[in-house]
């Protein structure tokens, strides 16, 4: 999401799905104020109204969440402070509330008082809603909840002035890539030492292998092999006989990369 996309958000979200309560009768002034908690799906994707009580699941530790609140349905308009609450182990990222959005923080919350609310506002593209950067210290279940603190105008129906849903935070798989196994020297010698590596990254990165095997044949012949990892790259030195010229060697490596074991092959015809 953008940085201005990021800025309180004076949307209305037509298709936000809030029950409809007429004002109590006989009320000089009196407002219908419904609070929700948004959840931004994809960076740049408008945030998405989630139903009181519901729960969703987010892969990795840094997401988009916030708020929402409307005057649903007035008739009198309102001005309102609301409330979005961080549970222990979420804490805010680099965008948060600030006054720019009519908007302060603290560590564990973020409190909010947009311009006055006219009634129908959910209906009119008037509703006012923020969506700010999040981060999990690490993978589990929390709660998230938002509140109306107060209000100008009273509210008869107090029943959708608060909204919390669950957040699952799941762990971020990590995109494993390898190279094919190449062998040098590229023309190996019969009696020689010859070397196979194979490269490893995880999301564009080098990463550590474990668990690292080797085996080689040379013809018939089970070949002595090395084998040994350094960043990003897995290397298995196999001993040539003398006697194997114009023969093949073959062999494979096995390596784990972040829970998921490989094995790549090599193969190569001794001068």
């Amino acid at each position: 999401m953008s940085s201005a996309a990021r800025r309180a958000i004076i949307v209305l979200f037509a298709a936000l799905a809030v029950a409809v309560v007429s004002s109590a009768s006989g009320a000089s002034s009196s407002a219908d104020i419904g609070v929700n908690i948004l959840f931004v799906k994809s960076p740049g994707a408008d945030p998405s109204v989630l139903p009181n009580g519901a729960s969703f699941t987010v892969t990795g530790l840094a997401f988009q969440a916030g708020m929402s609140v409307a005057n649903d349905v007035g008739p009198d308009p309102a001005t309102v402070h609301v409330r979005f609450e961080l549970p222990p182990g979420l804490h805010w990222g680099s965008d948060l509330p600030d006054p720019a959005e009519n908007c302060t923080s603290t560590a564990t919350s973020g409190d909010c008082t947009p311009p006055e609310l006219p009634p129908h506002s959910n209906e009119r593209n008037l509703a006012a809603a923020w969506a700010w950067d999040i981060v999990a210290d690490a993978p589990g279940s929390y709660l998230l909840k938002a509140s109306v603190v107060s209000a100008t105008t009273p509210d008869p129906d107090t029943s959708n002035n608060a909204a919390s849903v669950t957040l699952i935070v799941e762990p971020k798989v990590p995109h494993v890539t390898t190279g094919a196994a190449l062998v040098s020297p590229a023309k190996p010698r019969a009696g020689s030492t010859v070397v196979a590596r194979v490269r490893v990254t995880a999301d564009g990165s080098a990463v550590q292998a474990s668990n690292a095997a080797c085996a080689a044949t040379v013809g018939a012949r089970r070949a002595s092999t090395k084998v040994r990892t350094a960043l990003g790259v897995v290397i298995c030195s196999v001993h040539t006989f003398r006697s194997a010229r114009g023969k093949t060697l073959r062999g494979t490596i096995s390596f784990s990369v972040q829970g998921t074991r490989l094995t790549r092959r090599f193969r190569a015809r001794l001068r």
